[in-house]
């Protein structure tokens, strides 16, 4: 055996034989385990199926150092250890509060197979509702799957209604508010989440940064932005954003604010802008991707100062003015070998 992983297994050994799974059938307990468990990750807190009230329990209370993520009060604190749903459907076992909240404070570890509702947060400058990871922190958000995300409302300035940091596979986030990114707020990897009507009161229905992978952005609605907003370099492959309304400006489907956001073999389609200009989106980088049916009420019922490689874009259109299906202002859009503008139109003079 190599010295060196020999060395490894005896430094490790300690923690993986103290370790221990508790299976818990109430909120009470469900805190308790939490406080006792809390830091070693080979630790597993397993719920029976059922409903956890939580909201009368305060794990955090906002201790620490001064700061927008160690002022926030919570309901329960999640430290490395792993708190999963007995049963593989998440909507068996629900833990929700009462809106006053952050239902899971999260430093690391692993949530599985539940359902995260009535969740609140207003603390500047934090992030997420249902969940809110320690951004900066230690360790930083939690690793969730089989997740459904719902009912939850942030009001913090940096968004994130139904989970804020962390990374996120077979989730869903659906019937959240917040003031930016209502479904989900700097999420590092989303893979199969399926983000659906959410409501964001700023920019971000949907998603607000983060890279997202064969997920679903839907029926999401903001007053700017209102599928997906990121101001960061992310990437998003094989991704459907369709029918997002953005209320008061552009970029229905998604919009960039810093670098362009790099969207691959994805499908924009049916969102719309009803105040202003950019149906799919503004500043984005399109490869190969299907820009379809969009609608702007002003210019760009497609896309607006974008790049753009392969792909169609098609049947998309601007009510008032021009660009039905591309929109450009001086040379800020480029469109190389391979992209197909189809029957992108504005609709006929009346």
């Amino acid at each position: 055996m190599n010295v060196r992983k020999w060395l490894m297994s005896l430094v490790l050994l300690p923690s993986v034989l103290m370790a221990e799974t508790r299976e818990v059938t109430n909120a009470v307990d469900l805190v308790k385990a939490l406080t006792e468990l809390n830091g070693n990750t080979a630790n597993v807190i397993k719920l029976v199926p059922g409903n956890y009230d939580v909201s009368e329990y305060e794990m955090f209370a906002g201790a620490g150092t001064p700061g927008a993520y160690t002022t926030m009060p919570a309901h329960l604190l999640l430290q490395k250890a792993s708190v999963i749903g007995q049963s593989d459907n998440p909507r068996d076992t629900v833990v929700y509060g009462n809106l006053t909240k952050v239902i899971f404070k999260t430093e690391g570890g692993v949530i599985r197979n539940l359902t995260v509702s009535n969740g609140y947060n207003s603390t500047s400058g934090s992030y997420g509702a249902g969940l809110s990871g320690a951004g900066s922190g230690t360790y930083g958000g939690a690793a969730c799957s089989n997740l459904v995300l719902t009912c939850n409302d942030c009001s913090a300035s940096n968004g994130g209604g139904g989970a804020g940091m962390g990374t996120c596979y077979d989730c869903e986030c659906c019937y959240n508010k917040a003031n930016h990114g209502a479904g989900a707020a700097y999420v590092t990897k989303a893979t199969r989440f399926y983000i659906h009507d959410n409501v964001a009161t700023s920019t971000g229905g949907g998603a607000l940064n983060g890279s997202y992978y064969d997920s679903v952005i839907v029926n999401n609605q903001a007053d700017h932005f209102a599928g997906y907003s990121a101001n960061s370099p992310f990437t998003c492959w094989n991704t459907t954003i369709v029918s997002n309304t953005a209320k008061y400006a552009a970029g229905a489907g998604a919009l960039t604010t810093g670098q362009r956001e790099t969207f691959v073999n994805c499908t924009f389609a049916f969102n719309k802008a009803t105040s202003t200009y950019g149906g799919a989106g503004e500043k984005l980088s399109l490869t190969n991707c299907l820009v379809y049916g969009n609608r702007a009420t002003t210019y760009g019922g497609g896309v607006v100062n974008s790049e753009v490689s392969g792909g169609v874009i098609s049947n998309n259109v601007a009510t008032v003015d021009d660009g039905g299906g591309v929109y450009v202002t001086g040379s800020s859009s480029v469109f190389e070998s391979g992209a197909r503008c189809g029957t992108a139109k504005s609709p006929p003079a009346t």
